[in-house]
């Protein structure tokens, strides 16, 4: 079972960490499999926006996740530009 699952409807890409008996605690398989979907969004001109999000109900990202998650994806932002990803679509942070 993937860690991390991917949608599309239209121009807008969901990303599923899909970990919710951990709450979509952030593991290997994560670290892995995360910037690889990123980076074949970031590659699909027809996607226009990328949401992530956990696969659960209620709660389903510990603050600890968020934080691991801006560490893991922290190296692919614009130098002099924290608050964006080097993704050239709007980027909500």
């Amino acid at each position: 079972m993937s860690s991390v699952l991917v949608e599309r409807d239209a121009e807008v890409a969901l990303v599923r960490l899909n970990r919710p008996a951990a709450m979509n605690a952030v593991n290997e398989d994560i670290r892995r499999e995360l910037p690889a979907a990123l980076a074949a969004l970031e590659a699909d001109p027809a996607v226009r926006a990328v949401v992530i999000t956990g696969a659960a109900t209620g709660p389903s990202l510990r603050v600890r996740t968020w934080k691991k998650l801006r560490a893991l994806l922290r190296p692919t932002w614009k130098a002099g530009s924290p608050e964006s990803t080097r993704c050239s679509r709007p980027c909500v942070q």
